[in-house]
């Protein structure tokens, strides 16, 4: 199990890189982010990026409700929810990495 979860982590990375290079829409990482979340299957890494996610979301629900593109606030609210997401793939990343049973 832990190396499935270990290459989740790296798919999330991934999809953070993804974004940012914008070869995928805000939204599409939305949908990853929930896609890979779900099929982790560790309550502890939902709870840790609940907030993460919902405020990527209400994001991207706005903006698809509106037919907008991102405002300068919300551009800066993304980067530092991904800046968020990063630390937290990297401390699961360790934590899998020095005890294989969590």
């Amino acid at each position: 199990m832990n190396s499935y979860i270990n290459r989740q982590l790296c798919l999330l990375s991934e999809v953070v890189s993804e974004y940012q290079s914008e070869k995928i829409t805000l939204n599409q990482m939305v949908n990853k982010l929930d896609s890979i979340t779900e099929v982790m299957n560790s309550e502890s890494w939902k709870d840790d990026v609940f907030n993460i996610y919902l405020a990527l979301e209400e994001v991207n629900a706005v903006t698809l409700d509106e037919n907008r593109q991102l405002n300068n606030f919300e551009k800066n609210l993304i980067s530092e929810k991904l800046f968020e997401l990063k630390l937290l793939i990297e401390k699961y990343s360790k934590i899998r990495t020095t005890n294989p049973t969590e």
